[in-house]
């Protein structure tokens, strides 16, 4: 029983022994990949991130406008859609003798 105990034991810290050296293998990784993006941020002049963040600026202004419009059309949309309704229920009542509207 100690020896089957034993041999659990050692699969379970063979395990653990595998996914702690998976672990240290991705952290290596993204060790190196943060240290590429670092150092090429740091090439970057300050000009070059001045000019893209007003490039991102502008496209989000661009965006913004584009939600308003959208925002817009949505409501007018809306609106001619309940006025349609309401005329649809207009016609429909017009339409069925008030007899007839009980029925259906």
């Amino acid at each position: 029983d100690t020896s089957a105990l034993a041999k659990r034991q050692d699969r379970e810290i063979a395990a653990l022994k595998m996914k702690l050296e998976e672990r240290k293998l991705r952290h290596k990784d993204d060790v190196e990949k943060y240290k590429t993006k670092i150092g090429n941020l740091e090439r970057e002049s300050p000009m070059v991130r001045g000019m893209q963040a007003a490039r991102d600026g502008n496209r989000i202004e661009e965006f913004q406008k584009v939600i308003q419009e959208l925002k817009w059309k949505n409501s007018n949309v809306t609106e001619d859609c309940e006025k349609l309704r309401t005329k649809l229920q207009k016609i429909e009542a017009d339409a069925c003798p008030k007899t007839d509207r009980w029925r259906t």
